[in-house]
């Protein structure tokens, strides 16, 4: 009898820890207070240009949301410099904030703050570094391949090299953009008429990535001189682009050279390495770096020296 009893008390046991994990657990978790997101790379002698734009529930639908209502003033220490102004959406621009009369300096730092109903206030802050001029720039060992099946039908191969100083003494990040300029033409009564350019921005696989170097997904590579603080550097790029012979001719080969702030290549830093990860379960998360407190997105100075040459005579 003993022996029974111990029995019905296991199985009823046992019956009841089943009945016990087949009830569903219901997890309140909320939804995340939404908070602003701000865009703005911003450099010497040209007015700012702020995009601001709210953050999103993973569940909800990926469209961006502007927001309109905002004031966005940008400040020097404790001075107010300037409150922007609203322009709406037009054709394809979004809308944005833009300064009227102030343009940021050289060396100098920069405050901005933001703020709409319904979200908290945030705050960035960068400045814009001094620029790194270019030294030399020049394209070697050009290859021409014709692609009879193609549409782009001649590929231009080239290396091309550029130089210059980098400041000693102090943490330096670039931004390097490789653009090949293209002119479509039409030959009317025997001449070639050029009717329009355009600006191709050069690419570089991110599969050359390092801890120092990464190719950027819309195009030319970030860098920092952790390797080669304050050297003579000398930088060497293999570059392809294919162009339609009937139409389109290859114009000069332009290098721009952004010195930015470490706000500037950290933010895009982690886009590009988002951006370029895909949907491989196997790479790492990737957070993307923001210098806004209270919100999200990426206040940066940068300055930019460019130069041309041309890659066929």
């Amino acid at each position: 009898m003993r022996t029974s009893i111990i029995g019905l008390i296991i199985i009823s046991s046992l019956l009841f820890m089943g009945a016990t994990c087949e009830r569903p657990v219901e997890l309140s978790l909320g939804n995340p207070s939404p908070q602003l997101v701000i865009s703005s790379d911003f450099t010497a002698g040209q007015n700012v240009l702020v995009t601001v734009t709210e953050t999103q529930n993973i569940l909800e639908s990926p469209a961006i949301k502007f927001v309109d209502d905002a004031t966005v003033e940008v400040f020097q220490e404790d001075e107010l410099l300037e409150t922007l102004t609203f322009i709406p959406q037009t054709n394809r621009l979004p809308p944005k904030y833009v300064s009227n009369q102030f343009k940021p300096q050289e060396g100098e730092t920069y405050i901005l703050k933001a703020s709409a109903p319904g979200f908290d206030p945030i705050m960035a802050q960068s400045h814009v570094p001094y620029p790194v001029e270019i030294s030399q720039l020049f394209v070697s060992n050009v290859d021409l391949t014709v692609n009879s099946d193609a549409q782009n039908d001649m590929t231009y191969s080239y290396n091309v090299q550029l130089q210059f100083e980098d400041p000693a003494d102090m943490v330096n990040y670039y931004h390097l953009n490789f653009l090949q300029k293209v002119f479509s033409f039409t030959v009317l009564e025997g001449d070639t008429i050029i009717i329009s350019s355009s600006l191709e921005p050069v690419s570089f696989s991110p599969q050359n990535n390092k801890n120092t170097f990464i190719a950027y997904f819309l195009g030319g590579v970030l860098f920092e001189d952790t390797e080669f603080n304050g050297d003579l550097i000398t930088a060497s790029f293999n570059i392809s682009i294919s162009i339609d012979s009937e139409a389109q001719l290859l114009g000069p080969m332009v290098a721009q050279l952004r010195n930015v702030s470490e706000h500037y290549y950290h933010y895009y830093n982690s886009v590009s390495r988002q951006q370029t990860s895909g949907n491989d379960p196997f790479s790492p998360p990737v957070f993307i770096d923001s210098n806004v407190e209270n919100g999200k997105g990426v206040f940066a100075g940068y300055n930019q020296s460019t130069d041309s040459t041309l890659v066929i005579n």
